[in-house]
């Protein structure tokens, strides 16, 4: 032992920042550095020729206990043993200490054992610590209602150039590392690490385009949609009329960040896929609920009179003619005393779905009120009452059907032509009105015209 207490020496062990003591052949302690004194709390020459199992921190526990003996017998048989163990300090306070054994010769003989111990507490807090964390983030990206998934390239890369080549090129680099089981719920199919970003989002025309914004700004955002294998409507909204937009697939939103590391060098990316089927469906609903008539599913009067306005500006400008029509069913009343108001309501959504496909792309069609329905047609005059006299004859050989019930009716049908006089849209659909009114007076199931109607018609309320 000379060369361990020789004055340098013992300078040297008693300031690295080891916990160092060693035990004689005869398991007493015969050295102990001050790091290992400040730690206990005790002085040298209380412990001095101790054996090892009297010393102060043997009282730390069975598990301690034993795993000391079994450690110092080991090494005295010539083995080197590590072991982690719970201390106490003189304060109380406690440590985890990694320890290490070594035999110590002489002349092929083992006369004691050095004993070193680390302090890694502040290292198992940290362990502690990311298991906690790493524990808390599987959490929550196990049971979020997000999808998430990171794409890492293997090895960091310097960004010099963002042309299509070299964005497809580090595309084709990254790998899908992580997914949660919420993204393979969302995208409704199973996941390997293998994955291509393709493949992800086939929808989606050209993701390097996102791809290239996310790199040049940190984050890029897209909207798509995965296809259902099976295609169902909601029934409350076929039953009340409303929006029966079939649901036959998931509308998604994704946004990916992008990785540097510490250089700037790029990494890779993560992305948040978030499922918002509902949140669009009940968009549409709101916007459709906003300009269509929730019966019919035709435009109301509020979106007919801003289409209309912007249509009719559109055609005076390139001299094109227009005409406002205004059309009633006859004896409406009557269908909702005979066959009941559902009747009544089926033989309006019928009506308006007939008026619709009819005029097609030759106008604008929308439910002005009650059995009332407004048209702006884009078409000459002379065509546009020709048009009208074979919608009013093709009303009449209608039938609608309801329960057991088949249902006939006839419409008197208003217009108002040559819409490049004025571009007042209620003086225009005031002037058809008075033209509905003036065929309903006289015989409905016809059509007439504004400009035919006697003066006295014309200034009638």
């Amino acid at each position: 032992m000379n060369s361990l207490t020789s004055f340098e020496s013992r300078f040297v062990i008693d300031e690295i920042n080891l916990y160092i003591t060693v035990i004689a052949g005869d398991h007493t302690i015969s050295f102990a550095n001050k790091q290992l004194l400040n730690f206990s709390g005790v002085h040298f020459e209380n412990i001095n020729h101790l054996p090892y199992w009297e010393l102060p921190w043997w009282q730390n526990g069975m598990a301690n206990q034993n795993q000391l003996m079994f450690a110092v017998e080991r090494a005295f048989f010539g083995e080197t043993v590590r072991f982690d163990a719970t201390y106490t300090k003189y304060d109380n306070t406690l440590h985890e200490i990694d320890f290490l054994l070594k035999p110590l010769y002489k002349r092929d003989e083992i006369v004691s054992v050095i004993a070193m111990g680390y302090n890694i507490s502040d290292l198992v807090k940290t362990q502690k610590a990311l298991t906690r964390r790493e524990r808390q983030l599987d959490a929550f990206f196990e049971f979020s209602s997000d999808g998430y998934f990171f794409f890492l390239l293997d090895q960091p890369i310097e960004i010099t150039r963002t042309d299509d080549a070299f964005i497809h090129e580090l595309m084709s680099h990254q790998k899908l590392t992580f997914f949660n089981q919420q993204f393979e719920k969302i995208l409704n199919q199973e996941l390997s690490h293998q994955t291509v970003i393709e493949t992800l989002f086939p929808n989606v025309k050209d993701l390097s385009v996102f791809w290239r914004d996310m790199i040049l700004n940190g984050k890029a955002q897209f909207d798509t949609t995965i296809q259902l294998e099976e295609t169902y409507y909601d029934e409350e909204a076929l039953n009340t009329f409303i929006l029966d937009e079939p649901y036959d697939c998931l509308y998604i939103r994704v946004t990916l960040v992008a990785i540097f590391d510490d250089q700037g060098a790029f990494e890779g990316n993560y992305a948040v896929v978030r499922e918002r089927t509902q949140e669009v469906r009940n968009i549409k609903r709101l916007e459709f609920l906003a300009n269509k008539d929730p019966l019919t599913k035709i435009n109301n009067r509020r979106s007919f009179y801003e289409k209309a306005v912007e249509k009719i500006e559109v055609c005076q400008n390139d001299q094109m003619d227009t005409s406002v029509v205004m059309i009633d069913i006859d004896f409406f009343k009557r269908i909702n005393d005979t066959f009941g108001h559902d009747a009544g309501d089926t033989v309006l959504y019928h009506f308006a779905t007939l008026i619709e496909s009819f005029v097609g792309e030759r106008g604008i069609v929308a439910r002005y009120g009650g059995e009332e329905f407004v048209l702006l047609l884009m078409c000459p005059f002379d065509e546009a009452k020709t048009f009208m006299e074979a919608l009013r004859i093709k009303i009449s050989e209608m039938i609608v059907r309801h329960d057991d019930d088949q249902i006939t009716l006839t419409a008197s049908i208003g217009i108002r032509g040559n819409t490049r006089q004025t571009d007042n849209i209620d003086t225009l659909t005031a002037e058809a009105d008075k033209a509905l009114y003036y065929a309903k007076n006289h015989g409905r199931n016809r059509v007439a015209v504004y400009a035919d109607l006697p003066e006295e018609a014309k200034h009638e309320r």
